[in-house]
């Protein structure tokens, strides 16, 4: 099974298996320290890496980020990211709870959001990346800066 490093950032990591169709977003430490700039440009590398690949499944591990989404980054989110994903015909997207609490929150606040969009792929909370491939229905090896 390839474990495939696509992109590593000061800030983020992201994987892809192609074998099993799973894209990997994994947040470093370092996320507290992001501005807006920075996750702007993140994001829209990240809309350009998904819509190359088009996973079927995307595991966001937002347990190390420290990133505070305001509302309106939000919102700015969900229009870039998530039309292209149900364009695409993505299935399962699972978000891994951050550890800082209103980090948690604001991500939380994304997919609540997005949920309310027409076509919309499957979403779920988890609090281990794990758990979140388990029910993606996929045997995989996470990455060890992800497990």
């Amino acid at each position: 099974m390839s474990n495939h490093l696509i992109n590593d950032t000061n800030f983020t990591q992201s994987y892809y298996m192609s074998d099993i169709q799973l894209f990997i977003m994994n947040y470093k430490p370092e996320s507290k320290h992001m501005t807006n700039e920075d996750f702007k440009e993140y994001i829209l590398h990240l809309k350009t890496l998904t819509n190359q690949y088009k996973p079927s499944f995307i595991l966001d591990d937002s347990r190390k980020r420290g990133f505070i989404l305001e509302p309106e980054m939000q919102d700015w989110v969900v229009a870039e990211l998530v039309p292209g994903w149900i364009n695409f015909e993505l299935q399962k997207y699972a978000q891994v709870l951050a550890e800082d609490l209103f980090s948690n929150i604001s991500g939380q606040q994304i997919v609540e959001v997005a949920r309310k969009i027409p076509g919309m792929f499957e979403t779920k909370f988890f609090d281990k990346p794990q758990d979140a491939a388990t029910w993606f229905e996929i045997q995989v090896e996470l990455p060890a800066s992800v497990v």
